[in-house]
């Protein structure tokens, strides 16, 4: 056998060989480090684009806020001088009543203008000696003095007087002239700094990642964060002009004080009007870190590659950019995470597979689900009203903006103001869908609790105005009655002219015990509260009552769940609760039951009658607690108004829940001041 001929490789093809392939696993490497810069960055550009579109929802939700805040001021000042306007009309206002006017409603100031024009009437300051006929006309109050209007509005503006702003509205006066109310606005003001989108600039600026966060218009800044002193133009910069024009979003690498920052900005909107451009700048300390360690370690693996082998390092390429595209994305996430985790508003993202991939702690809170169970899960696996326009925007593709929906989540009414946004790749594919929900239950109830009592406030004003005119001579009337009867006799017809006498003093005794409840409701006696058992209460309540459900057949049942002591006007309250059982009872049929009962929920104790009659038709059910509003033929309307006097007096509230031919139920709320069973009785 002839030996095997060696193989020998000449040293100048091991070289090239050696090149060839650390050239090519250098190539390789080089690709795999421009691809995870360029991960990173689209990591960055998603994490951010979550935080602004939970930023805009936000500020969005601000800006509708304030809105509504300032239209119940207009709409309150104007409801005041129309019936300022009424009761001069009838009784005449003199500086006496202005400045006791004022006093009651918290205005700045109520001023009677005459025909002219001049101040002849103003609350709070005496007017000059002579008054000087030759003053002109406010321009803002012209439209009331030619006949182009019945009320005007200036609102905000400096106080004619220099000492405070004010938001002013004015109405014709029938007796010629005009009548001015104006309100002290520091209260409103501090409610915008409160409510306003600043808040969301300054809270999310100020968070560890973030460089900046700016509201820019054409004009220049609307609001920042507190580093920021000066900014690029949106007319100066071709990037942001191009997103402000196109109403669109994007993201860039961008210098702010000398420095890099990965911005993202896009348009802002509210109810379909562009206020201007939201920018957000993000650090990229940690990702000039990263790229920094993988440069180094880049050309670590190549002087490695030269004298420890090409298919060894390789690997070690390989899996240094794995490492390093995952704690870029730890890193990144953190910092996001933390933002998104503290915001007040729910944020639930899921990907283009429908699953769920961010749940803050405000989800948690409002849909009463666990971050840990729901994390990884399907978005259409849950049921709820609230998800549905997720599952929407996932599907088409279209965003939604500021939708309010009703959502019961553990038993619970919840109003929620939903927003909804996509991320799509460069290929235009849906990456993710966020949606951004707002807990506003407690608003809508807070605005109309405060609509309902000013209106009650006007209206009992109004009344107890009213009710002084018409005693005087209601009570002349009752005199002249009891003259007729007592000291003229006729000479034929005598029965008759005793009947009719006597029912003429009946029916002014009448008239005087309702304009006696006119002048209670208008200015209730102040309470005389001390700690009280709610046992002591339900108790003389049942005594009371109980003989009247059994005379209509109507089952009366009290239960009391928990032993509770309440600051309380005990006469006042048990007044409310009998005038909300007997509407109870009048609803109620033969064999109908009535409950009362009392527990225990979270801080505060609630009171709930219930009946099992008629019922409230929809179409009245908002209107019971007005003042005058009744459906009873006996009725002056004022008793249902009371108890909401009576329980706001007690700082609780009161709301209604029927249904026709199923009955209706009283729910009192009201502040727990203790429990045990020791109390006054």
């Amino acid at each position: 056998m002839s030996p095997r001929k060696k193989i020998s490789i000449q040293p100048v093809t091991l070289f090239v060989v050696t090149l060839i392939l650390l050239t090519m696993f250098s190539v390789f490497a080089l690709i795999e480090f421009f691809q995870s810069k360029h991960e990173i960055l689209s990591i960055m550009e998603d994490e951010g684009l979550v935080l602004l579109d939970a930023l805009m929802a936000g500020a969005e939700r601000s800006v509708l806020a304030y809105e509504a805040l300032e239209s119940q001021m207009q709409n309150r000042l104007m409801d005041h001088a129309y019936a300022f306007e009424t009761f001069d009309y009838h009784t005449y206002l003199n500086p006496e009543k202005i400045n006791a006017l004022a006093t009651t409603f918290n205005l700045f100031r109520i001023e009677i203008l005459n025909t002219r024009g001049v101040s002849i009437f103003r609350s709070g300051a005496d007017l000059p000696a002579k008054i000087d006929d030759t003053q002109l006309i406010p321009k803002w109050l012209a439209p009331l003095f030619h006949g182009n209007g019945d009320s005007v509005l200036t609102g905000f503006g400096e106080g004619k007087y220099g000492r405070n702003s004010r938001y002013a509205v004015a109405v014709r006066r029938r007796r010629g002239g005009a009548i001015v109310v104006d309100a002290d606005v520091m209260v409103l003001l501090e409610m915008r700094r409160e409510v306003g989108p600043g808040r969301f600039v300054q809270e999310i600026g100020s968070r560890s990642g973030v460089v900046y966060v700016v509201l820019q218009d054409t004009l220049g800044i609307q609001m920042a964060s507190r580093s920021v002193q000066q900014i690029s133009s949106i007319l100066k910069d071709p990037f942001l002009l191009r997103i402000f024009q196109e109403h669109g979003q994007a993201s860039r690498i961008a210098s702010f004080n000398h420095q890099e920052v990965f911005e993202i900005a896009a348009s802002f909107h509210v109810e379909d009007q562009q206020i201007g451009l939201f920018r957000i700048g993000l650090t990229m300390n940690a990702y000039r870190s990263l790229m920094k360690s993988a440069r180094i370690r880049l050309l670590f693996i190549g002087i490695s590659l030269l004298f420890l082998g090409i298919v060894g390092f390789a690997l070690v390429v390989v899996t240094q950019n794995v490492r390093l595209l995952s704690e870029s994305y730890k890193q990144i996430q953190t910092h996001t995470g933390e933002i998104l985790q503290n915001l007040e508003d729910a944020v639930v993202a899921v990907d283009g597979a429908g699953i769920i991939t961010v749940f803050n702690s405000a989800a948690e809170s409002i849909y009463q689900l666990r971050r840990d169970t729901v994390i990884g899960t399907r978005i259409s696996e849950y049921s709820l009203s609230c998800f549905e326009l997720l599952k929407e925007t996932l599907t088409t593709g279209e965003q939604i903006k500021a939708q309010e929906n009703q959502c019961e989540i553990q038993n619970q009414q919840l109003i929620l103001r939903l927003s909804t946004s996509v991320i799509r790749n460069s290929s235009k594919i849906i990456d993710a869908a966020i949606l951004v929900a707002s807990d506003i239950t407690e608003q809508r109830q807070l605005e109309k609790q405060l609509q309902r009592q000013e209106k009650l406030q006007a209206m009992g004003a109004l009344a107890s105005g009213v009710a002084h005119e018409v005693r005087n001579p209601i009570n002349a009337i009752g005199m002249i009655a009891q003259r007729f009867q007592k000291e003229f006799q006729p000479k034929k017809d005598l029965k008759e002219y005793q009947k009719l006498t006597r029912a003429m003093r009946e029916e002014v005794g009448r008239i005087n015990g309702i304009i006696q409840q006119f002048l209670e409701f208008a200015k209730p006696p102040a309470l005389q509260c001390r700690i009280l058992s709610i046992e002591k209460l339900f108790d003389d309540v049942h005594a009371v009552f109980n003989s009247s459900a059994t005379s209509k057949k109507v089952i009366f049942e009290v239960k009391v769940n928990d032993q509770v002591v309440l600051d309380m006007d005990f006469d006042q309250m048990k007044q409310a609760l009998l005038n909300l059982l007997n509407n109870g009872l009048d609803a109620c049929r033969p064999g109908d039951r009535l409950n009362m009962s009392g527990y225990l929920e979270n801080q505060s104790y609630i009171i709930e009658i219930k009946d099992t009659g008629r019922g409230i038709p929809e179409s009245e059910l908002g209107r019971i607690f007005d003042l005058y509003y009744t459906t009873k033929a006996e009725g002056t309307g004022i008793g249902l108004p009371m108890v909401v006097q009576i329980i706001q007096g007690h700082g609780g509230t009161i709301e209604v829940h029927s249904e026709l031919n199923h009955g209706s139920c009283f729910k009192i709320r009201l502040p727990c001041q203790s429990q045990g069973k020791s109390a006054k009785n």
